[in-house]
């Protein structure tokens, strides 16, 4: 069940419009076959201790790869696909994703039906011990990754996940196309990051490959603490993945979703598709932090005793404001360049977990 205030606009962004001619109506009884994967990894097993995993708002890290599209879905989605092709950003500077493509939900009326199904919400929520919705930055729904134009960058290289909680759906076939691979890693993402800025890399024998039986077939996981990468392609071919972003309803933890602003390159000012969703960002960021400032002060109102101290009452203020306080100090400083946000986003994990 979906929260009864509405958290998404009603309108598209400006700029924005549906452009699939004739696509149908998505149903859930036609395009969906939800079927339960066959292992889920806990936080713990990947080396969280429970003081960490207290401070995510579920103690699951991922899935194997289980059926979430039927075949009439995945023919569909595939269809549509090929349709949106003309809005990927290729970007061959550095980018952590070379080849992706956001706002599909403002571009694709079936693909936005696909990611706010409340049957897949649900699904997902039971497994994860959470009540989730939908993403409430639209831009982080339907999230689309797909083949850079070169054989030597990696589909999407070693990270964890601006997002809280996320699905990652092949749309592609996975069996007819060499490499490519989503893989997990077997730790915290707190030693990826150390493996990875050493030069040692991710270990093999730490390498968790989900096994994808075709297209349709999506892995759930809680992004934000999960370090994962789609691996180099070892073919040219093509390759897409859908990616449906999720926050929960728990809002006692701290929030884990971050604002990456990035100052545009000369590349990206020419991109249409980039500016247009870089001038959404910094309302569709007010509109997410005011959705939990808001489950925040109710919570406050509900639940803080009316013997409180000042102290007591300094706290649980500070846990509505700082998000929105610390929002307001990125509004201030403006994009940044990537190496200026990834110490950012260094000290936002680091406050997460502490």
């Amino acid at each position: 069940m979906l929260p009864e205030d509405n958290i998404y606009p009603a309108s598209l962004p400006e700029g924005y419009e549906f452009v699939i001619e004739d696509e149908p109506e998505f149903d859930p009884a036609i395009h969906q076959q939800l079927e339960r994967p066959d292992r889920i990894w806990m936080l713990s097993d990947l080396g969280y201790d429970e003081k960490v995993i207290s401070r995510f708002a579920s103690p699951v890290a991922a899935t194997s790869a289980a059926r979430l599209l039927s075949d009439e879905g995945i023919a569909v989605m595939a269809d549509i696909t090929r349709k949106l092709h003309p809005f990927i950003r290729h970007n061959t500077h550095g980018a952590r994703v070379p080849a992706t493509l956001r706002g599909t939900t403002h571009r694709s009326r079936f693909v936005r039906d696909l990611c706010l199904s409340p049957e897949i919400t649900e699904f997902f929520s039971e497994m994860f011990h959470t009540q989730l919705v939908p993403h409430t930055i639209t831009h982080q729904q339907g999230h689309m990754n797909f083949q850079p134009k070169e054989l030597r960058k990696e589909v999407d290289t070693w990270h964890h996940d601006a997002t809280a909680f996320d699905w990652v759906l092949m749309v592609h076939d996975p069996n007819k196309i060499r490499g490519g691979r989503f893989q997990i890693f077997d730790g915290t993402r707190e030693e990826g990051w150390k493996l990875m800025r050493s030069g040692a890399g991710i270990p093999e024998d730490r390498i968790i490959t989900p096994d994808f039986a075709g297209p349709g077939y999506a892995c759930y996981m809680q992004g934000s603490a999960v370090f994962h990468r789609a691996s180099r392609l070892e073919e040219l071919g093509e390759r897409a993945s859908l990616v449906q972003s999720y926050v929960s309803t728990n809002v006692k933890v701290p929030d884990p979703n971050w604002f990456d602003w990035i100052r545009p390159t000369e590349g990206s000012i020419n991109d249409v598709n980039y500016m247009l969703e870089q001038a959404c960002a910094p309302a569709e960021w007010a509109r997410h932090r005011a959705w939990v400032a808001k489950r925040r002060l109710q919570e406050l109102m509900d639940e803080l005793p009316l013997n409180a101290t000042a102290q007591e009452v300094l706290h649980a203020m500070e846990h509505v404001t700082n998000d929105l306080n610390d929002l307001n100090d990125l509004l201030r400083r403006g994009p940044v360049s990537h190496e200026e946000s990834q110490v950012n986003r260094d000290l936002v994990d680091a406050r997460h977990i502490s």
